[in-house]
């Protein structure tokens, strides 16, 4: 009876989870809750313009430069 080896990964390529292409690691970015689950960058401008471009000035205000911007905007209005 042989003992069962371990099975190494050698690839650098991951599927991406929303159209199934397998890319080079370096193509692809893990989605953040989602261990695991990948997504290129076609894909992930695909959805970026499905979701508009509110979401994108949305998620501005929780950086510094949203915070500067509406301290700038809050002097301008005195």
């Amino acid at each position: 009876m042989s003992v069962a080896t371990e099975t190494v990964r050698e690839s650098d390529h991951e599927h991406c989870g929303c159209c199934g292409r397998q890319l080079p690691a370096r193509e692809v970015v893990e989605l953040g809750n989602t261990p695991g689950v990948f997504i290129c960058g076609g894909c992930a401008i695909w959805a970026a313009r499905r979701i508009g471009p509110t979401a994108a000035l949305r998620q501005l205000r929780f950086t510094p430069l949203g915070r500067l911007l509406r301290r700038l905007t809050r002097r301008k209005d005195r």
